[in-house]
């Protein structure tokens, strides 16, 4: 249900009632408590990214080391397309802001880790592109480039996904 008021049409003062609320609590106890569950994991998930696309004051409610924590665990557990193409894509949208602190906060707590390791398991198209996307987002703030490209191991992640995927937008 918390997915879905994502969804059109667009309430206007839903961003306001989530911030208020114990959502995101709730969300990170339930995601710690059922992990396991790779559905549970996509839908929760898919939840959070649905409440920090609407506003920065999301993002940075959202943006905390036990869900950074529980997103890390995600990927390593369920080493599948729909739960590294969930995971990428919350990156992707925390990291898309006007402000530097949520990407330098992301980069500290390996959110470019995450998404090499991504890139590497799964070849699958959308994988690919979410975190194509989200190393986009994340170079738009970076104070230490350092950090994003892991030497060449970014570069060349990025560039193997272009040529793995030619025909793609």
């Amino acid at each position: 249900a918390l997915e879905n008021f994502n969804l059109p049409p667009y309430l206007p003062e839903l961003s306001s009632m989530f911030l208020k609320s114990d959502t995101v609590p709730l969300l990170v106890k339930g995601l710690q408590t059922f992990i396991e569950y790779p559905e549970y994991v996509i839908q929760g998930i898919r939840a959070l990214t649905g409440f920090a696309a609407r506003c920065d004051e999301a993002k940075e409610k959202i943006s905390s080391p036990e869900i950074m924590t529980i997103v890390h665990e995600s990927t390593q557990k369920h080493n599948n397309a729909d739960v590294l193409h969930v995971c990428s894509t919350f990156v992707a949208t925390l990291a898309d802001g006007e402000t530097s602190s949520i990407s330098d906060f992301m980069i500290e707590h390996g959110a470019v880790d995450l998404l090499l390791f991504s890139m590497e398991c799964c070849p699958d198209e959308k994988v690919q592109d979410a975190a194509c996307l989200a190393l986009r987002n994340l170079s738009c703030h970076v104070k230490n480039p350092e950090e994003l490209l892991k030497d060449d191991k970014t570069l060349k992640f990025v560039v193997g996904a272009m040529d793995t995927h030619r025909n793609s937008v």
